[in-house]
């Protein structure tokens, strides 16, 4: 049995573990030092049973064998049968496919690149032993697929080609030529071809000395021209393409160029048909040439084996996560790990009464944690959720103290803040409606005892007092640290910048294209 694994570069990873100890060593050893501050450490010891060094690097050590064995998991390990070597005859064929603009024409159906697509597909399905390889061109020329048998992976790469696969558009043939010539293995010498398909609107370079110098190597070029004589508009972007003076564009076939590389070459040249594309006739015509031997080492058989280490470094971190806050919280009701998150599951289940409790047995010493702005914060939603305005308002006040830069804070701040002032009001008019009411009966009783002259003098002078009342009891306008027109100015001056920095990147990209881009757009 042999093993390997298929991804080694994350073992990189398992850096982290030592780095991982000693950070935790240095923190223990910090605690260790406050806590002699405080007196006596055996004493100290015995005033905080729930603190046990031991346990804490038991949990540090699991959860770095747990990491261990994740790394591993991520190398993807496989067990192979046998380490073999294996021989082939065939030859070496690169296929050179033209993705520039213009291959969106529709003289073929649905357009030209995808019927292309379509042949290339059938032919591999067709291939024995031959080695195949792919470049793709428009202004450039890239290697898509290098040379191999991998079939699948051929037909993979295939399905993902557009004419958005180069950057930069054009037709550059002598370019792609010249990059089929370097793409070869070290292993062929002699049975090596290069089919390009192509409509043959060369705009870059000089494609028949490059399949001149194919042929001085011993390398066959082979032409398949796609299109029609008469021409086609090109479909692009909901719309026919035209060039810098507004003129659409027609894309016709060149043929003569075509037969004039395939002569270069050594090769031939064959017209696309929708019935028969040309590419079965040429794969025939290289299976005549001697056939060459390669040798590749391969395994017979392999087994992917991750899955068994992820679920080992799973059961570590269980484990890990049991000797943890739960039996804290147990031993000592002040832990602030366990009441935390014993709160922030009761408030996931809507328990709000619960998740209070327990959140506000921190409150006070939240400002001296390091996490006591988050505290303050859920201390504030559980208070929403009751509906405790003003508690909410204080503790998103002092989460905001704590930590300036939270907007989600601030945006709740301002909310429970209205709704206290909403609140408030309501309780105001309350009682202003309970005030008029006492006042009108006062005002009955005194007329009944008033004379028919005071009686039609009192009304006025009463009339006045509810308006007075009014006024003083109208609740006065509060300061605001922050209003909700403030808070979302700044929400959108952060949102203004970020799509200024976004559409200057997007500027540069699209600069750096156009430098790059040819007269041609196809």
């Amino acid at each position: 049995m042999t093993y390997f694994f298929a991804q080694s570069q994350y073992f990189w990873l398992l850096l982290l573990i030592p780095v991982i100890l000693v950070a935790y060593a240095l923190v223990q050893r910090g605690k260790t030092r406050r806590i002699r501050r405080l007196g006596d450490e055996a004493l100290v010891k015995e005033l905080m049973p729930s603190r046990s060094v031991a346990k804490g690097w038991v949990r540090i050590v699991i959860f770095c064998f747990a990491w261990l064995f994740f790394v591993i998991g991520l190398c993807r390990p496989l067990i192979g049968a046998k380490l073999q070597e294996r021989k082939t005859k065939g030859a070496e064929v690169m296929i050179v496919l033209d993705v520039s603009n213009s291959m969106l024409a529709q003289d073929y159906s649905p357009n030209r690149l995808e019927r292309a697509k379509l042949a290339i597909s059938r032919i591999v399905d067709k291939l024995g032993d031959d080695r195949i390889g792919l470049i793709v061109f428009a202004g450039r020329a890239f290697v898509q697929l290098p040379i191999t048998t991998d079939y699948v992976s051929a037909k993979m790469f295939l399905g993902s080609i557009s004419t958005e696969s180069v950057p930069v558009q054009g037709t550059a043939i002598g370019d792609a030529i010249s990059t089929a010539i370097r793409s070869f293995s070290a292993q062929s010498e002699k049975s090596r071809a290069i089919i390009v398909i192509t409509d043959g609107e060369n705009h870059e370079d000089d494609p028949v000395a490059a399949a001149k110098d194919a042929a001085d190597m011993g390398i066959i070029v082979y032409t398949i021209g796609v299109g029609s004589a008469q021409g086609q508009p090109i479909p692009y972007k909901g719309e026919l393409m035209k060039d810098k003076d507004g003129e659409i564009v027609v894309t016709k076939l060149d043929e003569q160029t075509l037969k004039e590389i395939a002569k270069a070459g050594g090769g031939a040249y064959v017209h696309a048909g929708n019935d028969e594309f040309g590419l079965a006739p040429i794969i025939e015509d290289i299976r005549r040439l001697e056939d060459e031997e390669f040798t590749s080492q391969v395994f017979e058989e392999y087994d992917e084996q991750f899955m068994y280490f992820f679920a080992v470094a799973l059961l570590l971190l269980v484990i890990e996560m049991l000797i943890g806050n739960r039996k804290a919280l147990l031993k000592d009701s002040t832990s602030v790990a366990g009441n935390y998150n014993l709160a922030n599951n009761l408030y996931r289940q809507e328990n709000w009464e619960e998740a209070g409790k327990y959140m506000s047995k921190l409150d006070k010493q939240a400002e001296d944690l390091e996490r006591g702005s988050d505290i303050l914060f859920n201390e504030g939603d559980i208070a929403i959720a009751k509906q405790d305005w003003k508690a909410a308002v204080d503790a998103f006040r002092r989460s905001l103290l704590m930590n300036p830069g939270d907007l989600d804070a601030k945006e709740n701040y301002i909310y429970a803040k209205k709704k206290l002032q909403e609140q408030q009001n309501q309780q105001n008019q309350q009682n202003q409606d309970q005030n008029q009411d006492q006042n009108q009966d006062n005002k009955d009783n005194q007329d009944q005892s008033q004379d028919p002259q005071d009686q039609s003098q009192d009304p006025q002078d009463q009339s006045q007092d509810p308006q007075d009342q009014e006024k003083q009891q109208q609740p006065q306008p509060q300061d605001q640290k922050i209003s909700p027109q403030q808070a979302q100015a700044m929400l959108k001056a952060i949102q203004a910048k970020e799509k200024e920095t976004q559409d200057k990147v997007n500027k540069e990209k699209a600069d750096a294209l156009k430098a790059a881009q040819k007269d041609k757009n196809w």
